[in-house]
């Protein structure tokens, strides 16, 4: 069981957060195991709901700021995620006295997502904020409140960190401020080494079960051209009506996973010649990283994020026009040959993409002040 409180200790650092977003967790877990000495804490409004299992771990401190998880819908959807921005929004202020509630002078609130921001800022502390991809590229342009209140929001953070030069030029243009970017780094340690036995033999889809995603192109794609190729997928969510119209898509043989940890992920990217990212829109996508280091090939669309990978990275990917009829089949076959030579990153690679190197800049530059 992993610690809970609702106490005001003297903590170091405070991430506010969903402990539902797997990326906040990790970047938490490896802050704390990076500096041991300091009192680390995530405050939270989510634990476990809408379909998804809780990722806590029994040494995970968590600060409970009102627990919203049995306001929810049963299954995430389209309706479940406008109730549950509906009921955050209610919540909004009472987080935020919250926060304020706890803050001390020298203690750092770090914000993943608008949402947490946005509370931060209604509770009128300092703070850093860490916008996700979809806040910056996508959700602006869908809303003028929304965009309204994120640059508000923004405008009033101590920093901003983001994952990719795509987010940092949409940041400038938003609020007129400059941003870190600070790459969503792989845990190399944790991943299986790859060796020249290594039998690949699946494929795999390897992001979430939402329209974003494109995840009933790829089926579509191998309906029409490779009906007798089976597909692996693995995701940290899906959205229960998107996953109903997949239904009539999908043959007997395709495994859904569902969320896996970081041995169970690792052990199938492992086992996989191809690994399919093909989003409407992304910003740097740590799954496919981690899928290049454990040897697989990935098939992708163009964005910004392919710009900063290595050059040994960059031969590990297939870019795909989905346009082009067979893409999907041709790619399989060229990734079939490619994912036969063992993949051995480069220097460069291990200093850009290692998680605990770009973790312990983040945490000198903006943790020990």
């Amino acid at each position: 069981m992993n610690k809970e409180s609702n106490d005001k200790p003297p903590f170091d650092i405070i991430f506010v957060a969903s402990s539902r977003d797997y990326h906040a967790m990790d970047w938490y877990r490896t802050v704390r195991d990076i500096m041991p000495k300091k009192k680390i804490a995530v405050a939270t409004d989510l634990i476990q709901s809408e379909g998804v299992q809780s990722i806590l771990k029994p040494n995970d401190i968590v600060i409970q700021a009102g627990n919203i998880d049995k306001y929810l819908f049963k299954h995430q959807s389209s309706y479940a995620n406008l109730w549950r921005n509906l009921i955050k929004l209610f919540f909004a202020i009472k987080f935020a006295f919250f926060l304020k509630s706890i803050a001390h002078k020298k203690c750092i609130f770090h914000a993943h997502s608008m949402y947490y921001i946005f509370v931060c800022w209604l509770a009128k502390i300092d703070f850093i904020a860490t916008p996700m991809g979809s806040d910056i590229l996508i959700r602006p342009d869908q809303s003028m409140l929304y965009k309204y209140f994120s640059i508000l929001s923004l405008s009033k953070a101590k920093h901003i960190t983001g994952d990719s030069f795509k987010m940092s030029k949409k940041i400038k243009e938003l609020t007129g401020r400059d941003i870190e970017v600070i790459q969503n780094g792989v845990d190399l340690r944790s991943l299986k080494p790859e060796t020249k036995k290594t039998s690949r033999t699946k494929v795999i889809s390897l992001r979430a079960i939402a329209p974003n995603y494109r995840i009933s192109e790829i089926l579509k794609a191998r309906n029409s051209s490779m009906k007798n190729t089976n597909i692996n997928f693995i995701y940290p969510f899906h959205e229960n009506q998107y996953m109903t119209k997949l239904k009539g898509l999908v043959n007997s043989k395709d495994f859904f996973h569902g969320f896996l940890n970081k041995d169970e992920m690792s052990y199938l990217f492992c086992n996989a010649y191809a690994s399919i990212s093909i989003p409407v829109s992304d910003s740097s996508p740590r799954t496919v990283y981690e899928a290049i280091f454990s040897g697989s090939i990935v098939i992708v669309t163009y964005d910004d994020w392919v710009e900063m990978l290595t050059e040994c990275m960059k031969k590990r990917i297939i870019i795909v026009d989905l346009k082009k009829s067979n893409w999907l089949k041709n790619s399989l076959m060229k990734a079939k040959q490619l994912s036969k030579k063992t993949y051995k990153p480069s220097k460069d690679a291990f200093d850009k993409f290692d998680q605990i190197t770009s973790m312990k800049n983040m945490c000198k530059k903006y943790y020990e002040f």
